[in-house]
Protein backbone atom coordinates (compact mmCIF):
# COMPACT_ATOMS: atom_id res chain seq x y z
CA UNK A 1 0.00 0.00 0.00
CA UNK A 2 1.39 3.15 -0.57
CA UNK A 3 1.80 5.94 1.06
CA UNK A 4 -0.16 9.76 0.26
CA UNK A 5 1.66 12.35 -0.27
CA UNK A 6 2.22 14.97 2.38
CA UNK A 7 0.69 17.96 2.25
CA UNK A 8 3.08 21.06 1.75
CA UNK A 9 2.23 24.34 3.16
CA UNK A 10 1.68 27.72 1.04
CA UNK A 11 4.14 29.50 3.48
CA UNK A 12 5.73 31.24 0.33
CA UNK A 13 2.47 33.04 -0.51
CA UNK A 14 1.95 35.37 2.67
CA UNK A 15 4.56 37.62 2.11
CA UNK A 16 2.74 39.42 -0.34
CA UNK A 17 0.50 40.67 2.81
CA UNK A 18 3.18 41.36 4.69
CA UNK A 19 4.01 43.96 1.64
CA UNK A 20 0.85 45.28 1.48
CA UNK A 21 0.38 46.00 5.09
CA UNK A 22 3.70 47.88 4.81
CA UNK A 23 2.15 49.79 2.35
CA UNK A 24 -0.88 50.69 3.67
CA UNK A 25 1.36 51.86 7.18
CA UNK A 26 3.38 53.79 5.20
CA UNK A 27 0.46 55.45 3.11
CA UNK A 28 -1.62 56.48 6.41
CA UNK A 29 1.72 57.33 7.72
CA UNK A 30 3.32 59.83 5.13
CA UNK A 31 -0.40 61.20 5.08
CA UNK A 32 -0.51 61.52 8.78
CA UNK A 33 2.84 63.27 8.73
CA UNK A 34 1.99 65.61 6.16
CA UNK A 35 -1.39 66.74 7.42
CA UNK A 36 0.48 67.51 10.69
CA UNK A 37 3.34 69.36 8.85
CA UNK A 38 0.57 71.44 6.79
CA UNK A 39 -2.00 72.26 10.09
CA UNK A 40 1.39 73.44 12.03
CA UNK A 41 2.10 76.03 9.16
CA UNK A 42 5.10 73.78 8.91
CA UNK A 43 4.95 73.10 5.35
CA UNK A 44 7.40 75.33 3.21
CA UNK A 45 6.87 74.06 -0.22
CA UNK A 46 6.23 76.69 -3.11
CA UNK A 47 4.53 73.75 -5.34
CA UNK A 48 2.02 73.03 -2.97
CA UNK A 49 0.54 76.26 -3.45
CA UNK A 50 1.12 76.70 -7.44
CA UNK A 51 -0.68 73.27 -7.89
CA UNK A 52 -3.49 73.82 -4.83
CA UNK A 53 -4.29 77.22 -6.49
CA UNK A 54 -3.89 75.75 -10.55
CA UNK A 55 -6.41 73.21 -9.10
CA UNK A 56 -9.41 75.06 -7.72
CA UNK A 57 -8.59 77.90 -10.15
CA UNK A 58 -9.76 75.22 -12.92
CA UNK A 59 -13.05 74.18 -10.97
CA UNK A 60 -13.77 78.03 -11.16
CA UNK A 61 -13.30 78.35 -14.43
CA UNK A 62 -9.89 78.97 -15.46
CA UNK A 63 -8.08 76.01 -16.86
CA UNK A 64 -5.05 75.62 -14.44
CA UNK A 65 -3.98 79.01 -14.28
CA UNK A 66 -2.39 80.46 -11.11
CA UNK A 67 -1.35 83.68 -9.73
CA UNK A 68 2.57 82.94 -9.13
CA UNK A 69 3.25 82.13 -12.95
CA UNK A 70 1.96 86.02 -13.51
CA UNK A 71 -1.26 87.31 -14.23
CA UNK A 72 -3.54 85.15 -16.20
CA UNK A 73 -0.80 82.83 -16.98
CA UNK A 74 -1.57 79.01 -17.03
CA UNK A 75 0.67 76.82 -15.01
CA UNK A 76 2.01 75.29 -17.78
CA UNK A 77 4.40 78.13 -18.64
CA UNK A 78 7.53 77.30 -16.17
CA UNK A 79 6.98 73.46 -16.65
CA UNK A 80 4.82 70.86 -17.90
CA UNK A 81 2.32 69.21 -15.07
CA UNK A 82 0.36 66.73 -16.95
CA UNK A 83 -0.11 65.13 -13.96
CA UNK A 84 -2.47 67.42 -12.66
CA UNK A 85 -5.06 67.07 -15.79
CA UNK A 86 -6.04 63.87 -14.30
CA UNK A 87 -6.38 64.57 -10.25
CA UNK A 88 -8.74 67.40 -11.73
CA UNK A 89 -11.60 64.66 -11.25
CA UNK A 90 -10.51 63.95 -7.63
CA UNK A 91 -9.97 66.79 -6.81
CA UNK A 92 -13.62 68.49 -7.89
CA UNK A 93 -15.23 65.59 -5.77
CA UNK A 94 -12.60 66.33 -2.93
CA UNK A 95 -11.60 69.98 -3.40
CA UNK A 96 -9.36 70.73 -0.91
CA UNK A 97 -5.09 70.77 -0.02
CA UNK A 98 -5.46 67.35 1.72
CA UNK A 99 -6.72 65.58 -1.85
CA UNK A 100 -3.09 66.28 -3.10
CA UNK A 101 -1.18 64.91 -0.14
CA UNK A 102 -3.52 61.48 -0.32
CA UNK A 103 -2.80 61.01 -3.57
CA UNK A 104 1.13 61.86 -3.02
CA UNK A 105 0.88 59.75 0.28
CA UNK A 106 -0.22 56.38 -1.64
CA UNK A 107 1.69 56.89 -5.18
CA UNK A 108 5.33 57.02 -3.13
CA UNK A 109 3.72 53.99 -1.02
CA UNK A 110 2.71 52.30 -3.82
CA UNK A 111 6.04 52.57 -5.50
CA UNK A 112 7.22 50.43 -2.51
CA UNK A 113 5.06 47.31 -3.32
CA UNK A 114 7.12 46.89 -6.59
CA UNK A 115 9.96 46.52 -4.35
Amino acid sequence: MQQPAPVQKRSGHYHIYWVLLAVAIYGIGFFYLQHRLYTGLHMKIWDLGIFNQALHGTLQGRFLHTSFTGPSAPVFTEHIYLILVPLLPLYAIFPDVHTLFWVQSWAVAAGGAAI
